[in-house]
């Protein structure tokens, strides 16, 4: 089971209609249902290395605007649709990061802006290695349990829990086949579980 939106499909839909509409609260309301996930999966998809270069908000804040440019794009496909979206532009983001991005001075941490409620939205997830997560008292375990992982699982881990995709989707983007990305999928849980202190359950 996947990370989803804090707001039900029918409830999302119904902001995505009216904030198309032009209607100020409606689309406040709707980034609001997704803001958590997008800053956790910002966060752990960025890495220690592209944190200490780059602003992790900066890029939540990047992401919100490239979703307000492009919302006619969006299409409400059930639960979790919208943080999904908001997820892959992120990841386009990011991976611009990785390869070209300049250096920016980060924002001094007693300056930061705290983030609130990351664990309700991993409390979102019944099963997996985010229902672990969602019981510890604060979001660093996880960061850094994910931080520990190689590259290449944690994009895996990512693209399956935060963006949503299929095992075929993944294949297509790793250019691994479908089964090797489920046994990846199944040995990244497993190191995440054992990095939380938790089962992967």
């Amino acid at each position: 089971m996947t990370l989803s939106d804090s707001e039900s499909p029918e409830v999302t839909e119904q902001l995505f209609l009216r904030a198309r509409a032009g209607e100020r609260s409606a689309l406040e309301s709707l980034f609001a249902s997704a803001g958590e996930r997008l800053q956790l999966f910002v966060e752990l998809r960025m890495g220690a290395r592209l944190r200490t270069e780059f602003e992790p908000n900066d890029v939540v804040q990047e992401t919100w605007v490239a979703a307000l440019e492009g919302l006619e794009r969006f299409e409400p496909r059930g639960e979790g649709s919208f943080g999904a979206w908001l997820c892959r532009i992120a990841e386009h983001r990011i991976v611009d990061l990785g390869r070209h991005g300049a250096r920016r001075k980060r924002t001094p941490p007693g300056q930061r802006q705290p983030v609130s409620r990351w664990l309700e939205v991993a409390r979102t997830s019944a099963t997996g290695p985010f229902s672990a997560a969602a019981r510890l008292e604060s979001h660093g375990a996880l960061t850094d349990a994910v931080g520990r992982l190689d590259e290449r699982d944690r994009e895996t881990l990512l693209m399956r829990h935060f963006e949503e995709l299929t095992l075929e989707e993944i294949a297509d983007r790793t250019g691994a086949s479908p089964t090797a990305v489920r046994r990846r999928l199944g040995r990244v849980l497993g190191l995440l579980g054992a990095g939380l202190g938790r089962s992967p359950e």
